[in-house]
């Protein structure tokens, strides 16, 4: 009698003890990632060429070939002869106001005039030399076509006398002001054409724009610690009229590029040298983008969920019930992450959790955003550990499931500034600019990684130092 309760008590603890330890077995998500598109840190940017004519050098290319005596002539009428000579005074000035170049030329002029008188039997004559000043002003209007043919049309604005002419012949005073002005008003178009003549080879705009348009092409490498290369492939060429001001004067181009980031080895490249037609604009925006990226790999994520979790106890409805942690492993499955996670203790087997990669770009970091058990682990736990699912556990992992990147982006953004500062692309040819923003633009699951992509936003201008005329 007493053998039989003893076996009869041992298979009843055997049989609650099986019974109490339940089993949880819920189908593995199909692990499986989308594939990375290749422009996926590819965008649309501007790049700023501006155009700054040297009015210095341009003033002297002027003054070297226009000759210091500009005119000479002899003329007579009726009795009185007149002789000018006409040279330049003062080196021609060139300034800029608004879309116009303002030219003067200050001028002196040596007059001799003679005057014969021969009737009634009397005969006089006299002849006197004078020299006078005045400024010739000229505004030069730039004109260039969509297809890049450059026009430059000077006209004349007027002069101010500096001193005016006058002789006294014969004890009488004349003036010669009236006589200059009529052979001024003569000549001015000459000197207008002269200067056309020297102003446009010096603006070989579409030469410089050349320069800029071959060389933007080649990849650079912007940050040589995280091997980030920058592509740029110009498709459009915006232009703005020529804008100024005393001796400064810009004319406004902006390239319009797909711009491109590659982490690894030098992208392949083709130069394209054929410059598209200008697109007249009012204004061009200054706006360019990089893409830049930070990864976390699956090992590096499962060595910490492996230091945060395995062989740690989680307990529930006040220690009631209590699971340890026995394994843990990331692993993606297409846009979603999946934590698959071994458990022992008042449930035994493995539970799948998903949620969604996202960037915080306030924090700068990588999170697990909608944390949750999958929907085949969700409905088993309800039939049979509905205490499981409670939270804890999820709040705990959602909690170390944070990556953060501040010094991992701090460091290349730090890096890549640098290299736009004043960066020689090539002898002559400067690259310079300025990052401001970063924005977030996605994030990828790769076999390997969890990769977010940063934007940085600012601006950038290629500077070409030297005109080559």
């Amino acid at each position: 009698m007493w053998k039989w309760n003893l076996s009869y008590l041992l298979f009843i603890f055997l049989f609650f003890s099986i019974k109490s330890c339940k089993s949880l077995e819920p189908n593995k998500p199909a692990e499986g990632y989308f594939e990375m598109q290749k422009d996926y840190l590819q965008q649309v940017s501007t790049v700023n060429i501006p155009i700054e004519l040297n009015l210095l050098e341009l003033e002297s290319i002027i003054n070297q070939n226009i000759d210091k005596l500009l005119y000479e002539d002899a003329t007579e009428e009726g009795s009185t002869s007149y002789n000018f000579k006409v040279w330049k005074k003062m080196p021609i000035s060139v300034t800029s106001n608004g879309d116009l170049f303002r030219i003067k030329v200050p001028l002196k002029v040596w007059a001799k005039v003679g005057y014969t008188f021969d009737r009634f039997g009397i005969k006089l004559s006299d002849t006197k030399e004078t020299d006078f000043e005045l400024d010739l002003h000229y505004v030069t209007k730039l004109n260039v076509t969509p297809d890049w043919q450059v026009s430059t049309h000077t006209a004349g604005n007027g002069f101010n006398w500096i001193k005016k002419p006058s002789v006294s012949l014969a004890g009488v005073k004349i003036s010669l002001a009236s006589f200059a002005e009529n052979l001024i008003d003569e000549q001015q178009h000459i000197i207008a054409k002269e200067i056309d003549a020297q102003i446009k080879p010096y603006l070989n705009i579409k030469d410089y724009v050349q320069q800029a348009w071959n060389q933007m092409q080649q990849p650079l490498l912007v940050s040589e610690d995280y091997d980030i290369w920058l592509k740029v492939t110009p498709q459009k060429i915006m232009m703005t009229p020529l804008k100024g001001y005393g001796n400064r004067s810009v004319i406004g181009v902006g390239i319009e590029a797909n711009t491109e980031t590659f982490i690894g080895k030098k992208p392949d490249f083709q130069i394209n040298t054929k410059l598209p037609q200008i697109d007249m604009k009012d204004t061009i925006k200054n706006e360019f983008k990089i893409g830049m990226s930070s990864e976390i790999s699956h090992n590096s994520i499962n060595e910490l969920l492996e230091k945060e979790f395995v062989n740690q106890t989680f307990e529930f409805k006040d220690g009631k019930y209590k699971v340890e942690v026995t394994n843990i492993k990331f692993y993606g499955s297409n846009d979603k992450i999946v934590v698959e996670t071994g458990l022992q203790g008042s449930i035994d087997g493995t539970i799948y959790l998903t949620g969604k990669p996202a960037y915080n770009p306030v924090k700068q970091e990588l999170f697990i955003q909608d944390l949750d058990f999958d929907l085949d682990t969700k409905n088993k736990i309800i039939k049979t550990a509905s205490w499981l699912a409670k939270g804890k556990l999820i709040r705990t992992m959602q909690e170390n499931l944070t990556f953060p990147l501040k010094d991992q982006l701090g460091q290349a953004t730090t890096t890549i500034q640098t290299n736009l500062n004043n960066y020689e692309v090539t002898p002559g040819i400067f690259l310079d600019g300025n990052l401001k923003d970063l924005k977030p633009a996605g994030v990828y699951i790769t076999p390997t990684s969890l990769i977010a992509v940063v934007m940085a936003e600012g601006d950038v201008n290629l500077h070409v130092k030297k005109l080559e005329y």
